[in-house]
């Protein structure tokens, strides 16, 4: 039921590949921790949202170029409400 506990060679052995495992591992965490940083600063940022109605704009623009005329620019303008007259 009970064995008894390992010592000499085969125990310092197991001894120091643990202590190997667990020495790699710090290293490796430090370097990823180190270089992580430099990673992400390689990223440029992210372009500014822009609004739908730009976008859609840009969209119209690049299809009316293929197509032979430039809409103007208040071709994205939204419409006047109709007046009430009482």
């Amino acid at each position: 039921m009970f064995t008894e506990p390992m010592h000499g060679p085969v125990a310092q052995s197991i001894f120091w590949i643990w202590l190997g495992f667990i020495a790699v591992g710090a290293v490796a965490y430090l370097v990823y921790r180190l270089l992580r940083p430099r990673m992400k600063a390689r990223k440029p940022p992210p372009p500014p949202p822009v609004k739908y109605a730009e976008q859609l704009r840009q969209r119209m623009r690049k299809k009316s170029l293929h197509a032979g005329s430039i809409p103007p620019e208040s071709a994205g303008a939204s419409r006047k409400p109709p007046s009430s007259t009482k």
